[in-house]
């Protein structure tokens, strides 16, 4: 929470949520947790599993995404029914999935359909940090991966070059996808990236939001400039004179990738 010197009225900052999971953050929908309640034998399990894979980078926010509860219809990655829902319908808009090197119906002929999953949240700034476990997945279905459909209908387009396609999901073309239900190690990982104190839960989010009769969000992937102060300045007045007592400014700069010329998002986050 910071209130700046232009600004005297509270303001939140955050790191990652999107508009839509404002949305449901206000709407309060309930979840079962996927976090595990005993640390120790969690590890213990996990040691157990014979299947075990390293997350990639984009794979292991959405691991935190579905941990922290942003998504409260779901327990882990999408099984098949779920990923056509998300492509089909837009239920929900981006495919939430974990790609393997496994054989379509792997899980019929397995032992055991259960993968460990590794990674490493702080090789950033650590390059030799060793992936560690952080999840291990039940129930897994693998199922095909059906790229240029993905690509089709998530974006309305097929283009190689567009950034999210470039980056995770062409790269993943031969593999196929599984899915099912996840238990986690914790609900977070720190970056020890200065950037921590920003990255606020679904829980303490709604905490701040209790002190506060209204919530007004700015979006935006560059730093604040006069024009976005004037936005913002505007809609706290219109509040007010509407009869709200205590409106809540939420500046949410994206903290995932941006294009190569914008500002990196440590500089945009030193709020003053």
């Amino acid at each position: 929470m910071l209130t700046t010197q232009k600004m005297r009225w509270p303001v939140l900052c955050l790191l990652g949520a999107s508009l839509l999971e404002l949305l449901q953050l206000v709407s309060g929908l309930a979840r079962t947790s996927i976090i595990t309640d005993d640390p120790e034998k969690f590890l213990q399990r996990f040691a157990q599993v014979d299947k075990k894979q390293t997350l990639t980078d984009e794979e292991a926010e959405w691991l935190e995404v579905l941990a922290q509860g942003w998504t409260s219809d779901l327990g882990g990655f999408m099984n098949e029914k779920q990923y056509l829902k998300s492509l089909h319908h837009q239920d929900p808009p981006v495919p939430i999935v974990l790609t393997c090197d496994l054989p379509v119906g792997w899980e019929k002929t397995a032992s055991d359909p259960t993968l460990g999953l590794r990674y490493a949240f702080q090789k950033d700034v650590d390059a030799a940090a060793e992936p560690k476990p952080v999840a291990i997945l039940r129930n897994v279905q693998v199922f095909e991966h059906r790229v240029e459909e993905r690509i089709a209908r998530t974006f309305g387009l097929i283009e190689n070059d567009y950034p999210y396609v470039e980056s995770w999901i062409r790269p993943a073309a031969t593999k196929n996808l599984c899915g099912g239900d996840l238990e986690v190690l914790q609900e977070s990982w720190p970056r020890s990236d200065g950037l921590d104190k920003y990255r606020l839960t679904p829980t303490q989010i709604r905490h701040v939001f209790k002190e506060h009769d209204a919530v007004f969000v700015f979006q935006l992937r560059n730093p604040i400039h006069n024009g976005h102060a004037l936005l913002m300045k505007d809609t706290h007045r219109q509040l007010v004179s509407e009869g709200y007592k205590n409106p809540l400014l939420w500046i949410n700069p994206l903290g995932g990738w941006t294009k190569e010329d914008d500002v990196h998002r440590r500089s945009r986050f030193v709020c003053k």
